[in-house]
């Protein structure tokens, strides 16, 4: 167990969030309360436990459990008013549990996930307080107008910052500006201005009207816009950037973002395009957005800060509000999951009403935090084989979430010729799908032939690896076999479901797919 714990004291954290001391004295618990930060730790990277409202105690024992199993214990001081912090650096994925003894056979305890890269949600507005009771994820990074010690709904800052958000600041991104290059003195009045809300205390900017024609003149000022947001990431290396497209997303801007490490927002909102275009494909519609997207090599597996985000309205237009919202909102998210799984995060804009914006924390728990497992692709190693021959059913199974999927079983069924039911012919056991990427070494094993490589296993998966340095594998999927031999000429539906999981550990995107094969 690790026992290395560097207290902080409550000083530092006013530092760190930019808000005076008061400010947080607006928010203070009468019980005890456990929260980490940021609100979506990430592995191999330092994290914050914070304890409020200590009670008065000269040392306080507390420990990390994963899977009932403890990983990290320690004693800490609390500082004279009651708060204290201690760091930890998580090294795999998976939902922990940090557990402070208070004395007195009294305890207090806070479930937390650590994903394997960073995930951006972004709700619009600001949280009111009995909202930020009821979630937890989707104010990871919340959008709020105006300064954050001036405005009106500042009691909700203090609470916010407690928990670990990120506060992203309102601006009307390039509105206004001349379709040509831009002069120095408007670039360097643009990073003044983009810059602004990080000295106010806010952790980044949500631009919004961005975008751009693809005439020659806008392409002009768009390299000038390189150039401010060049000159933007380096004077604030930490600052959370994310513009909001509403039009097409052109290459340019798709390089200036990458540039700059930006998060990309690009608008979609189904329900204000369906009622003023009539149109009936806005799948279609978020198709070319991730294929833009992609294409720009905005979206990608991997750490680092930018990406791009579809931003998915909530029933934004003046007019429409069919009813159930809430299902179809699942249902659009279901399909970006599905078509980019590499897009690390889900933005929200439009109203929060009934139970919306626990709608809104739950997908983004269920569909990007919690393994996401899918199959994919049911593959044959014969795909014309003969009657009483075997063959080699090959399901692909792949974990779109952000922890490594534990324990999932796959069955797969046949059903021949005219056939009205299924059997079954087999189940696989899959004990582990990893997400992200490794490098793997080559352990210079001496009955390998010069250049050849040599064979690793991991996580139930062959891997080549070569003697002229580390190779680099995709963890996230897996494919296993089972043999089965058909009794009938004709053709076979064959189908691999995956089993529920029996104590909601992952999250089934499409768990049944099914296959032909014609036998002769």
């Amino acid at each position: 167990m690790r026992k290395n714990v560097v207290l902080m004291m409550a000083g530092v954290l006013f530092a760190v969030s930019g808000l005076k001391p008061e400010a947080w004295a607006q928010d203070e618990a009468a019980q005890p309360e456990v929260f980490v930060a940021p609100v979506v730790p990430i592995v191999d990277r330092e994290l914050e436990i914070r304890l409020f409202s200590a009670p008065a105690a000269q040392e306080l024992t507390f420990s990390v459990s994963l899977e009932g199993k403890a990983v990290f214990e320690g004693r800490a001081a609390p500082a004279d008013d009651g708060k204290v912090a201690a760091t930890w650096t998580p090294t795999e994925t998976g939902f922990y549990t940090v557990r402070f003894d208070l004395g007195d056979g009294r305890a207090v305890s806070r479930e937390f996930p650590v994903v394997w890269t960073d995930l951006y949600f972004l709700t619009w507005g600001v949280l009111w307080p009995d909202e930020i009771e009821r979630v937890r994820y989707v104010l990871a990074h919340a959008v709020i107008a105006g300064k954050v010690d001036r405005h009106p709904m500042s009691e909700s800052i203090p609470m916010l910052k407690k928990r670990g958000a990120k506060l992203i600041k309102w601006t009307g991104g390039a509105r206004g500006l001349p379709e040509e290059t831009l002069d120095d003195e408007t670039i360097e009045r643009l990073v003044e201005e983009w810059s602004a809300p990080i000295r106010d205390g806010y952790d980044g900017i949500f631009m919004d009207e961005f975008g751009a024609w693809p005439t020659p003149g806008e392409i002009r000022r768009l390299a000038s816009l390189h150039e401010a947001f060049a000159e933007l990431r380096k004077q604030n290396p930490d600052m959370i950037i994310m513009p909001a497209n509403g039009g097409a997303l052109l290459r340019e801007e798709g390089s200036m973002y990458k540039a700059s490490e930006a998060v990309a927002l690009l608008e979609t909102y189904p329900q204000y395009i369906t009622e003023f275009t009539a149109t009936h494909s806005i799948k279609e519609h978020i198709d070319h957005r991730i294929m833009v997207a992609r294409n720009t090599d905005l979206i990608h597996y991997g750490k680092g800060r930018n990406t791009a985000l579809i931003l998915l309205g909530t029933r934004c237009s003046p007019t429409a509000h069919e009813e159930p919202v809430e299902p179809e909102l699942e249902d659009y998210v279901r399909y970006i999951k599905k078509k980019a799984p590499e897009m690390r995060g889900i933005a929200f804009y439009g109203g929060r009403y009934g139970t919306m914006i626990e709608t809104q924390d739950r997908l983004c728990l269920e569909y990007f935090i919690k393994p996401v497992v899918d199959v994919r692709a049911i593959k044959f190693s014969d795909y014309s084989p003969r009657v009483g021959e075997p063959v080699d059913v090959l399901p692909e199974i792949h974990n779109l979430g952000g922890m490594t999927a534990k324990r999932v079983r796959v069955n797969v069924y046949a059903a021949g010729p005219g056939a009205g039911s299924r059997s079954l012919i087999g189940s696989l056991e899959v004990e582990r799908i990893g997400c992200g990427f490794r490098d793997i070494e080559y352990q210079g094993d001496d009955t390998v032939p010069s250049g050849e490589p040599e064979f690793q296993e991991l996580d139930g998966n062959t891997y080549a690896v070569y003697p002229t340095g580390k190779t680099q594998v995709f963890l996230a999927r897996t494919t296993r076999k089972l043999t089965w031999t058909p009794t009938q000429k004709g053709y076979y539906r064959i189908t691999a479901e995956i089993a529920p999981p029996e104590d909601d550990q992952h999250t089934i995107l499409d768990g049944a797919l099914e296959a032909q094969i014609l036998v002769r």
